[in-house]
């Protein structure tokens, strides 16, 4: 099951053009947009809601385009559409519908007495939901309410457990700039050109495809494997920087 992604629109300071006749300013926490002379519209920057309401209705109505308002504002252009497409078939109001919230569902009573009986003997989250034909999903849902509680197992006193496959995925899902843009702080600040790039950071994994090929990546990092490759290929790598751009390629 795919996760819907929040990533946030940037609003730089100062004036910015976001076409021949539109532009916006960004001036504590308020965006301004202005038209020539005139201002047209005005939000909260962390109005997220409005901000797709506005650049919606400016697509619809032919004074941007969808390529515009990705390139200005970093946000990816699916997201765009999907804006876009709420805005034709709902109007305003269909971006200010509050969401209901979902019940516990099928984890309750008996089934949750069994899934916190198989978590207890050790099974991970995915074996657990074979065994209930249950999504892991609902069952991580479970375990970050309180509902659930995982056995953390398998290591010396004190080891460092490494998250699975699906854990990882989860936690991908959950960044608010897009799928696995964790760290925002760090992507943000490199983009911006206040970091040169984000450090790698190495953590303890678990259901790693391919794990024996990168066992050998810190040694080749510590003797500076990847110190000429900014020379030797000379492009802006955004945020992450060579050494990462290594670590992901296989």
């Amino acid at each position: 099951m795919v996760v819907p992604q929040l990533q946030l629109p940037i609003f730089p300071e100062g004036m910015t053009p976001l076409s021949a006749e539109l532009a916006f300013q960004r001036k504590d926490d308020w965006v301004y947009y202005v038209h020539g002379m005139a201002p047209v519209f005005q939000h909260e920057a962390k109005d997220v809601a409005a901000f797709r309401l506005f650049t919606s209705q400016l697509v619809v109505q032919g004074v941007v385009k969808e390529a515009d308002i990705v390139r200005v504002f970093g946000v990816p252009r699916i997201t765009v559409m999907r804006a876009v497409k709420l805005y034709r078939e709902q109007g305003p109001k269909g971006f200010f519908k509050k969401r209901g919230v979902r019940s516990a569902g099928v984890l309750k009573g008996e089934t949750h007495q069994k899934a916190q009986a198989l978590l207890d003997a050790g099974k991970s989250v995915p074996e657990v939901g074979r065994d209930l034909k249950l999504l892991p999903n609902t069952l991580h849902k479970a375990i970050r309410q309180g509902r659930l509680h995982r056995v953390r197992g398998g290591g010396a006193p004190g080891e460092e457990v490494g998250k699975t496959k699906s854990e990882r995925s989860e936690i991908d899902s959950a960044a608010t700039m897009g799928y696995a843009t964790t760290r925002s702080e760090e992507r943000v600040a490199a983009a911006m050109g206040m970091l040169s790039s984000a450090p790698i950071r190495f953590e303890a994994a678990r259901d790693v495809p391919q794990g024996g090929v990168l066992l050998a990546l810190p040694s080749l990092l510590a003797t500076d494997y990847c110190a000429t490759a900014g020379s030797c290929m000379p492009c802006r790598m955004g945020s992450t920087g060579w050494s990462a751009f290594f670590c992901c390629w296989r």
